[in-house]
């Protein structure tokens, strides 16, 4: 890739061991998991930096090494994950209180 890109997925993420996508900044790739009830998994992941939104689905992160950038789903499991790191360049979720002093990123429970 040489630029951002966005994949739009209507169904399930697996990545596992070392992913074939890699990007110089989280917010150079974004998935945005369209399916309801669907779900992401990480497992035995080096690194992998992305801005993953899918707020209907359930993420696990097993045996991830460091994850940069930003999660948004329904449910976040967190098993044997080193590092999980908020890219705060990332713009603002709609509708999220902003609690980084930089404007960008944001941690929030939505209902």
């Amino acid at each position: 890739m040489t630029g951002p890109a966005t994949i739009y997925v209507n169904g399930d993420i697996h990545v596992h061991s070392t992913p074939v996508l890699s990007v110089a900044s989280p917010g150079d790739l974004t998935f945005k998991v369209v399916a309801p009830g669907a779900s992401v998994h990480f497992n035995s992941v080096d690194s992998f930096a992305a801005d993953i939104q899918a707020p209907t689905a359930d993420i696990h992160l097993n045996s991830v090494k460091h994850f940069y950038g930003r999660l948004i789903g329904q449910t976040l499991k967190v098993n044997s994950t080193d590092g999980l790191h908020m890219d705060v360049s990332l713009p603002a979720i709609p509708g999220a209180v902003n609690t980084s002093p930089n404007g960008g990123g944001s941690i929030a429970l939505v209902e």
